[in-house]
């Protein structure tokens, strides 16, 4: 077992799509399930997913919390995960909307943070940064609880925060689905 908590961001409601995101089926699970068994596939236990007031999860597998105001940005779920858990040295940060992340992603990006705690770890694919990212201890407290103009990515610029880039075999770090369209579109690339 990995010193890392994986924050799982499913607080929005999902407007484009028309539904909660982490609700959506994906193969014979859910977003959200597929997710989390990858994870677990990746020996990474210690899993958080952020939701908002309107749902409660259901997997006893994970622990859940709740952000009381998801409408302030994305990074205010990293902070409701980093603070509803004891400190860890890193915490993986996923947004829901990423369920064609591979299990062989995290495990690499958790053996690279492992020998760089102080870093900031982001995948890439072809030289493109996607998701998920690790956020070192060190870094994490500094997350506020409010919008911030630019997210997580200016952010951790504004913290002169090292950032290590790991290319991986994994092109599901840049498939973020929003509308339905982009769903059909990625359910129908992984069918050819």
């Amino acid at each position: 077992m990995h010193n890392i908590t994986a924050i799982i961001l499913a607080a929005g409601k999902g407007k484009r799509m028309g539904t909660p995101k982490w609700q959506l089926p994906f193969n014979d699970s859910t977003f959200l399930s597929t997710i989390i068994d990858n994870l677990f596939a990746a020996h990474i236990e210690c899993i958080i997913c952020i939701l908002s007031r309107s749902f409660k999860g259901n997997d006893p597998r994970i622990q859940y919390a709740i952000n009381p105001k998801p409408e302030k940005g994305m990074i205010t779920s990293i902070y409701t995960g980093i603070h509803s858990t004891t400190p860890h040295k890193g915490y993986l940060i996923i947004p829901v909307d990423h369920p064609y992340i591979k299990k062989e992603t995290y495990t690499k990006l958790v053996e690279v943070f492992e020998k760089n705690t102080d870093s900031v770890i982001r995948p890439t694919y072809h030289g493109k940064i996607g998701h998920p990212l690790i956020i070192p201890e060190k870094i994490a407290p500094l997350i506020p609880n409010a919008d911030f103009p630019g997210g997580l990515q200016y952010f951790l610029i504004r913290t002169k925060a090292e950032c290590i880039d790991v290319e991986v075999d994994d092109p599901g770090i840049l498939k973020n689905i929003n509308t339905p369209e982009d769903l059909l579109m990625n359910l129908n690339s992984t069918q050819d």
